[in-house]
């Protein structure tokens, strides 16, 4: 039986073969494409494209000493809480003289009484005068510390008047971050040799 042509007077079935190796041949040349693509990027940036391990040496086990965080819970000294409740100065008239005062009132807001200290310094031009009082506070109670600066012979309301508070101090348990050296061990590659093309 003679095989049928197409209206152009070719076989189907070397029409069909003929197609077929053209498509395998555009799939070659794409893959060839890529791959020299894929190749030759290195080579025009002067890298090595391929890197293979010559000799894989030895493993040896090195000791390497690291610094590590770890917390602990201590004891930390903290100061109480309390409020400046008010703080002023001025002046009083004693003997035809301006004496210089300063008085503040702190409340302690903590559970438990404690000794609180108050250190106050008048400046008269370059002159320092330091006073100093404690007094034991109860809790959520107002305490008013007051000070005089006073010169029998001249007036001293002129002087500058600040106050320094030293507050009881409590233990309080909290964590810590410290820092301690670890030694670990690990395995590295020793005469290790890699070339590259």
């Amino acid at each position: 039986m003679a095989e049928k042509e197409n209206l152009a007077g070719e076989n189907p079935k070397t029409q069909k073969k003929t197609s077929t190796n053209w498509t395998n041949i555009i799939i070659t040349i794409a893959i060839v494409a890529v791959f020299a693509v894929l190749i030759g990027q290195p080579a025009l940036t002067g890298n090595a494209s391929l890197c293979i391990v010559t000799n894989p040496g030895q493993q040896s086990v090195q000791e390497v000493s690291e610094r590590e965080p770890y917390t602990v819970y201590k004891d930390v000294e903290e100061p109480f809480n309390y409020n400046i409740v008010s703080h002023y100065d001025g002046y009083v008239t004693y003997n035809y003289v301006n004496k210089k005062y300063g008085k503040l009132e702190i409340k302690n807001t903590e559970d438990h009484s404690g000794i609180f200290t108050v250190k106050s310094i008048f400046t008269d031009g370059e002159k320092k005068t330091e006073q100093v009082l404690s007094y034991d506070i109860s809790p959520e109670t107002i305490r008013l510390f007051y000070f005089e600066y006073y010169d029998q012979y001249r007036d001293t309301d002129g002087a500058m008047f600040a106050y320094e508070v030293i507050p009881p101090t409590k233990k309080t348990n909290m964590a810590v971050t410290e820092y301690r050296d670890v030694t670990k061990t690990k395995n590295v590659a020793v005469g290790k040799e890699v070339s590259c093309l």
